[in-house]
């Protein structure tokens, strides 16, 4: 079953929010408060009808939902929760991936389960969530998927620029500690702020944001990494 990707105005590797800049999730550190209960198709496609009652009920999927924040600056925030690597406006950067080049990414990194999402145009704005396309030259500051571990972990994986991030994101909903997880493979990690339109390299705190990294994200090194292994 298809699941609904959440749109984020500032997206820290795709994980967890403090703050909104805009009227769209901003993930930036924290924690989610609840797993979401129900799961629904992305709205570029025709959400499929109920089962009749004498069917087995499909299985559901969390929709990753946030509570209502303080809007802050995206800077400000960055300045005074880690290192600030660099600033790129989007119309000057040189990592934009199409669609095309994003789904062949994703899908050659074993990531096949679920339709990849985005729903900020080229210039970085606001539009409506869509599914991509694997023919398509348009490109995007920030594309989504997830991946379900043969363990059953669910894996939020965030493309932001030309960098790939994970989020497991049902160790996050059950850690004790007050600061996301996500994994990396780089040593910053890139968010984006569509208020301002600008990509933002960081090293972020740990008591904001907790950064593990491997060599390459893919299907099989998370489908491999356990809850205790995130742990450490």
């Amino acid at each position: 079953m298809k699941k609904k990707t959440v749109l984020r105005a500032v997206c820290m590797a795709g994980l967890a929010i403090a703050m909104l800049f805009t009227s769209s999730c901003g993930l930036l550190g924290g924690r989610p408060e609840k797993e979401p209960e129900e799961t629904r198709t992305p709205r570029a496609t025709k959400k499929p009808a109920k089962p009749a009652a004498t069917e087995p009920a499909a299985t559901e999927y969390p929709e990753i939902t946030h509570p209502p924040v303080e809007m802050m600056d995206a800077e400000e925030y960055f300045q005074e929760h880690g290192q600030v690597l660099d600033i790129v406006p989007i119309r000057e950067s040189d990592s934009l991936l199409s669609e095309t080049q994003v789904y062949a990414l994703l899908r050659e990194r074993g990531f096949t389960e679920y339709p990849v999402t985005t729903g900020l145009d080229a210039e970085g704005g606001m539009m409506e969530e869509i599914e991509i396309s694997e023919t398509s030259s348009a490109k995007h500051p920030i594309y989504e998927t997830y991946f379900t571990s043969s363990e059953g972990m669910l894996w939020i994986i965030t493309v932001i620029g030309d960098n790939v991030t994970a989020n497991p994101f049902q160790y996050n909903l059950q850690t004790d500690k007050t600061a996301m997880t996500v994994i990396v493979e780089t040593d910053h990690v890139t968010s984006y702020d569509n208020a301002t339109k600008r990509f933002f390299d960081t090293v972020p705190d740990e008591d904001t944001l907790i950064t593990k990294r491997v060599e390459r994200i893919d299907a099989a090194t998370l489908d491999a990494m356990t809850m205790e292994e995130i742990e450490k």
